[in-house]
């Protein structure tokens, strides 16, 4: 008997297959049924919407929040409702994997007494799997933009590396109801559609990108400075006028849903939820300035402290200037921009989280950096695979310490306790094991409760299937290659 291969099988090559390998044995035993933390409140929005036709999440603050998380319950607003501070845009994104919880616990509620409220079992499943599909998606981006530059096998361990080896890991499996892996997938596809198109080179290419830049700042405003780079090109190459107004007016097409749910929120189309005093005052500038350095290289999250791996990605951006000159620029000058808006909100650190959370914003372009740099120095790529793994572990031994809290989430690592702490946090990789979503359920089947083994397998065939799917959106991406 012949074995005929799928096509998707047969047109992805192996990088795309081992980043899909990956995130799948990631799902099966790492990725937590959470609803929780700043994606509590994100997730209001959508709950709300569907559940109850409006924007008062009063009911979804008091009657759901059972793990007490952050919310603005305290707070009303001029409209009498609840302030919800956080943006629109991962609502919209989660919005696919949101119906598909309803359908499955209306079809499957019955038999596993779930009440289809929006926080019962398939939607604490079904919420951060879509985050993770949104993660990997970004991945296989990034992936078909970096073999356009470098060689194959540089691209997929850059990738690999950055994600694994970063504070991303976090934000895919431990708290992937979030706004960071969503940010990372609408950065990764803006800038994979810009290449795509040769730069935006016709009208409706210009509308779609357009489009595709104002859902990445729905889901975070700050992402505003990653459509400088795209303006400078239109402003210096002297595209015809029309497609920048075709790209503004898609843009303001879809960033208008924000202000139209402030207005219903808070009585005003343009408003800074998190109030002034969130940030510091702009004619502070030195207070401002002494805080870039702490964002980067502070114990308390700084981004290279908590992440050297990434320190190879800006170093890449000094050694990829001689040959992508441009790409390098363009780097840098995202790189600067995002220190500079981060910097300026008083808690640089980001409060409660796992490393330097809202950086996760640059690391497509850090991780370009880090394919450079390998790229720049064939002699030193025999040590590509080794580096990247030790980096790796480095990282995922930190994580456990946060996982277990042998850390302080919310301030800075203790010096040198964390360090030794490398070594005893190994013990918190069973909890990780068993906070994730096979993990429970195989624990309640095995103490009595058998009807989670049958929840325990149909998680098995969602992830199964998810992951074939997204094997064969990579097979087209395979097939359909067109860039600059």
């Amino acid at each position: 008997m012949v074995f005929v291969k799928p096509l998707f099988l047969r047109t992805v090559d192996r990088g795309p297959a081992l980043l899909c390998f990956l995130f799948f044995l990631g799902s099966l035993f790492l990725l937590k049924p959470r609803i929780g933390g700043d994606g509590f409140s994100y997730y209001a929005w959508l709950r709300s919407a569907a559940f109850d036709h409006d924007f008062n999440f009063t009911n979804e603050y008091q009657q759901y929040n059972s793990e007490e998380y952050w919310t603005a319950e305290k707070e009303t607003t001029a409209t009498g409702l609840a302030a919800n501070p956080f943006s629109i845009g991962p609502a919209i994104l989660w919005a696919p994997w949101f119906f598909i919880a309803f359908i499955l616990t209306l079809a499957f509620g019955p038999v596993f007494s779930l009440i289809n409220n929006g926080y019962s079992f398939f939607y604490l499943i079904m919420i951060p799997l879509g985050s993770l599909f949104y993660g990997l998606l970004g991945a296989l981006l990034l992936y078909q933009i970096l073999k356009r530059y470098v060689h194959r096998e540089v691209a997929v361990w850059s990738i690999v590396g950055t994600v694994f080896g970063s504070m991303l890991i976090n934000y895919l499996f431990q708290e992937p109801a979030s706004s960071h892996p969503l940010s990372f997938f609408t950065i990764s596809l803006l800038y994979w559609y810009w290449l795509k198109t040769r730069m935006f080179e016709g009208p409706s290419q210009s509308f779609f990108g357009g489009m595709l830049a104002g859902l990445m700042c729905l889901v975070r405003w700050q992402h505003l400075i990653f459509v400088a780079p795209i303006a400078a090109v239109f402003l210096t190459k002297r595209r015809n006028v029309y497609h920048w107004l075709f790209f503004t007016f898609a843009f303001a097409m879809v960033t208008v849903w924000q202000m139209i749910a402030w207005k219903i929120v808070y009585g005003q189309f343009f408003y800074l939820p998190q109030g002034i005093g969130f940030f510091i005052p702009v004619v502070s500038v030195l207070t401002w300035l002494k805080q870039i350095p702490l964002l980067l290289f502070s114990p308390n999250h700084g981004l290279f402290y908590w992440s050297p791996f990434l320190l190879i990605g800006l170093l890449g951006f000094v050694f990829m200037l001689s040959r992508f000159r441009e790409i390098s620029l363009t780097c840098l000058f995202v790189f600067t921009l995002s220190c500079m808006v981060n910097s300026i909100v008083k808690e640089y650190y980001g409060g409660w989280g796992y490393g330097a959370r809202r950086m996760i914003e640059l690391l497509p372009f850090l991780c370009f950096g880090v394919a450079a740099f390998w790229e720049s120095h064939p002699s030193l790529r025999r040590l590509m695979k080794p580096v990247t793994l030790g980096f790796i572990v480095w990282n995922v031994l930190l994580w456990l310490q946060y996982i277990g809290r042998q850390i302080d989430p919310a301030g800075a690592l203790k010096f040198p306790g964390w360090i030794t702490g490398q070594i005893t946090g190994i013990r918190f990789i069973f909890q990780a094991l068993g906070q994730s979503g096979l993990g429970s359920s195989l624990y309640y089947g095995f103490t009595g409760n058998t009807s989670y083994f049958f929840l325990g397998f149909a998680l098995a065939l969602i992830y199964t299937l998810t992951f074939v799917f997204l094997l064969s959106i990579t097979a087209y991406l395979e097939r359909n290659e067109n860039y600059v």
